[in-house]
């Protein structure tokens, strides 16, 4: 395969198996909607399938792995939310040495022309880092907290678990692990995709390694709302019936949004409309008619020219793409 996607397996019979045909046509559509720019148009895909099950967890997988390894996928947006924390927002802080510092943001300011960020990390002092640098290793709390009384040395933040170094290698998995990003927003029943992808193992084995290593897409996908908001995300997670989801991602805009199902696609598939939209729809829900109804007349006011992907569609999965003009 052409894109660069992990082979991953699922327990059979207590034999390994590669991930079926389908599961890859998942993976690669996101991968190749992730590597489209969204400027004055964005791109619709709707799908009518079978079963929604680990469909939305498996095109989220492709969309992280298309921004793996690349320095300046995290700039613009993870750029701006920062920018537009408070003085005085509980962050953690992430440094080179996968050290990790508390602090309460002070100021933002210019150094010998490059924009820095001022965190207090104790009651004398603060420290400036460079904001384009360290944009993406900065998390904030979700509580307050006390600052010591002298500059801290941090602790050991975290290390990358066997999976992801199989997945990405050692360099990669470091790199995953320090830097926060939003990639993709995941809209659906939070329950079923927490349960999805962080509870049903996956199995990663390399050609030069014979062993299996067990892990999650979780470990791949890092959703902050399941793993905790003083870890570094690469995706975020609202729940369909959430008609309010400002107030847990802020007015942050993801670059792809993807609904899990009908009922979410009803409720917010409006609500970020210069996002790429993904559309999963199972053709046994109640609401698919009507979603499907949804897609059809908004497509009836697409932007002029034809678009495709060049992605071949399983059988029994039907397939919608249109351009659409950024609101």
């Amino acid at each position: 395969m052409s894109e660069n996607l992990p082979r991953l397996y699922y327990r059979s019979q207590n034999k390994s198996q590669l991930l079926p045909g389908w599961a890859y046509f998942f993976m690669r559509l996101g991968y190749q909607l992730a590597t489209i720019s969204n400027d004055s148009h964005r791109i619709v895909i709707g799908l009518a399938i079978p079963t929604r099950s680990f469909a939305c967890g498996l095109v989220a997988t492709g969309i992280v792995f298309a921004k793996i390894g690349h320095e300046d996928s995290t700039d613009t947006v993870q750029l701006e939310y920062i920018r537009s924390l408070k003085p005085g927002t509980p962050v953690y802080i992430r440094k080179d040495n996968n050290r990790r510092l508390r602090g309460t943001i002070e100021r933002f300011d210019e150094f010998e022309g490059e924009p820095y960020i001022y965190i207090s990390t104790s009651n004398s002092g603060n420290r400036g880092f460079p904001l384009h640098r360290y944009a993406s290793r900065i998390t904030v709390s979700n509580k307050d907290f006390s600052l010591p009384k002298r500059q801290q040395s941090g602790y050991l933040a975290e290390v990358p678990g066997k999976f992801l170094l199989c997945c990405l290698g050692r360099k990669l998995a470091q790199q995953h692990i320090l830097d926060s990003s939003f990639e993709a927003l995941l809209v659906g029943r939070k329950s079923l995709l927490a349960h999805e992808l962080c509870n049903i193992p996956f199995i990663c084995r390399t050609a030069s390694k014979p062993v299996e290593v067990e892990g999650y897409l979780q470990d791949i996908l890092r959703v902050r709302q399941f793993h905790g908001p003083n870890k570094s995300y690469r995706t975020l997670c609202v729940s369909s019936s959430n008609t309010r989801p400002e107030k847990e991602i802020g007015t942050q805009i993801p670059p792809i949004a993807v609904f899990d199902g009908a009922i979410a696609y009803l409720k917010l598939g409006r609500k970020w409309e210069s996002a790429h939209q993904i559309v999963l729809l199972d053709r046994t829900e109640r609401q698919c008619v009507q979603a499907i109804e949804v897609l059809n007349q908004n497509y009836t006011y697409r932007a002029d020219g034809d678009f495709e992907l060049p992605v071949r569609i399983p059988d029994g999965i039907e397939m919608m793409v249109y351009r659409d003009r950024v609101r």
